[in-house]
C-alpha cells in the first residue's frame, strides 16, 4: 500500500500538465444555430454508462450496449434498460424493465434467471455484496439473492409523501445502506437487517445521491431547478462531509432563432463522475459541456470542446487518465483528459 501511494505520488508529480484550449463565453446557455431534438431523460438520468472489468455497458434508456475500451462491440441486449447494476465480481448484471427485473451474464448478455415481476417501477439497482442486492422503487427497498429472487422488504425508509434520490452500497458491509431522502433533505444510513436508521445527516437542497462500489465516498448534487450548483463529498461510513465543490456551468441549451421573452430550453442531467484514485470530477454540465474539476480543490482543469465531445450525458472512468463518454445522439467516445483529439469514437444508436 505504502509503495502503491509513493508510485502514485511520484506519477502526479512528473505528469504532464492538463492544458484547456477552451474557454467559456460566460453565457447562462448555449447557444445552437438551429432547433435541434435532444433525447429526452427524467430527472434521474436514464442515459448511464456502467464499468465492467475490461469494457463498459451503455444504457440508452430503451436498450444495452456493451463494448471493450478498444471500442469493440462485444453484444447488444434490447428493452431491461431502466436501471442496471453489475456484480463486484464482474461476472453478471441485474437489469430492470419497469416493473420486471433479471440477471444477465457481462460476457454475452445470456440470461441467467427468468425475470421477476414486482408490484412498481424500479427507479434504482445496487450490489450489496456478490451473494445479494438491493433495487428501489424510490420509496420502499427491495433485496434479492444473487438468483433474483426476493428475499426482503424494507419500508419506510423516506416518509409516505416522500422519494430516493438515489441509494448507495457501504463498501466491506451489505447490512447498510445509504438513502437520500429528498423531501427531508436528508441523508440516512440504515442497517437493513436490523431495520435501524444508524445516523442521518441535513444534506440541504441535495436531489442526488451518486457512487461507485469502488469507492469509499459518496456525493451528492445541490441543484435549482435543474441547474447544478454544488456537488458534496461525504465518506461513507459516518457521513462527515469532507469536500463542498461549487460549480457554475451553463443552464442548458436554446436555439439563437427562439425569441428572446421565450424562456424555455433544454437541460441535461448533470452525473458527475469520480476519478479511481479520487483527483478528479468529470462533469456535464446543463448544457452537456463535459468539465474536469479537481476532486479535492474545486479548480477547473479543463473543459472539453464541444467538436471532441458534443452534449455529454455520462462518462466512466478506464484509469486516472482515460475515461469513455456518452454523447447524446447514441454515441460513445473514449478520450484521454490532456488529450487533443478522440481515441475513437463508435456509434451505438
Amino acid at each position: 500500500m505504502i509503495l502503491k501511494k509513493i508510485k502514485n505520488f511520484l506519477a502526479d508529480l512528473f505528469e504532464p500538465d492538463i492544458i484547456n484550449d477552451f474557454v467559456d463565453d460566460g453565457r447562462p446557455y448555449e447557444l445552437i444555430p438551429q432547433e435541434r431534438i435532444f433525447m429526452e431523460s427524467s430527472v434521474k438520468g436514464d442515459y448511464r454508462l456502467f464499468a465492467l472489468k475490461n469494457g463498459f455497458i451503455a444504457a440508452w434508456g430503451k436498450s444495452l450496449s456493451a463494448r471493450n475500451f478498444d471500442g469493440e462491440k462485444l453484444w447488444t441486449l434490447e428493452n431491461w434498460a431502466t436501471a442496471i447494476a453489475v456484480d463486484p465480481d464482474g461476472l453478471l448484471f441485474v437489469a430492470a424493465d419497469g416493473n420486471r427485473i433479471c440477471l444477465f451474464d457481462t460476457k454475452n448478455a445470456n440470461q441467467l434467471s427468468e425475470p421477476v415481476h414486482l408490484q412498481s417501477y424500479i427507479d434504482f439497482i445496487l450490489w450489496l455484496d456478490r451473494d445479494s442486492f438491493a433495487a428501489s422503487d424510490g420509496k420502499d427497498i427491495l433485496i434479492f439473492n444473487r438468483q433474483g429472487l426476493q428475499t426482503d422488504t424494507l419500508q419506510g425508509a423516506v416518509p409516505e409523501d416522500g422519494f430516493l434520490g438515489g441509494i448507495a452500497a457501504e463498501p466491506g458491509n451489505s447490512a447498510v445502506i445509504t438513502v437520500l431522502d429528498v423531501n427531508e433533505h436528508l441523508l440516512k444510513k440504515i442497517d437493513i437487517k436490523k431495520r435501524q436508521l444508524i445516523r442521518e445527516k441535513d444534506v440541504d437542497a441535495a436531489e442526488q445521491l451518486l457512487s461507485d462500489p469502488t469507492q469509499p465516498w459518496v456525493w451528492t448534487t445541490v441543484v435549482n431547478g435543474t441547474e447544478l450548483q454544488e456537488i458534496r463529498i461525504y465518506d461513507s461510513k459516518r457521513l462527515r462531509e469532507r469536500i463542498a465543490i461549487v460549480f457554475n456551468g451553463k443552464k442548458g441549451v436554446r436555439p439563437i432563432t427562439q425569441p428572446p421573452n421565450d424562456l424555455s430550453f433544454h437541460s441535461f442531467i448533470s452525473l458527475p463522475s469520480l476519478s479511481p484514485r479520487r483527483q478528479y470530477f468529470l462533469v456535464n454540465d446543463n448544457s452537456g459541456l463535459l468539465w474536469l474539476i479537481d476532486a479535492r480543490t474545486g479548480d477547473k482543469r479543463r473543459i472539453f470542446r464541444r467538436n471532441l465531445l458534443e452534449f455529454v450525458l455520462h462518462t466512466v472512468w478506464i484509469d486516472e487518465e482515460h475515461f469513455v463518454a456518452m454523447l447524446d445522439g447514441g454515441a460513445v467516445a473514449k478520450m484521454s483528459i490532456r488529450g487533443r483529439e478522440l481515441i475513437w469514437k463508435q456509434l451505438d444508436m
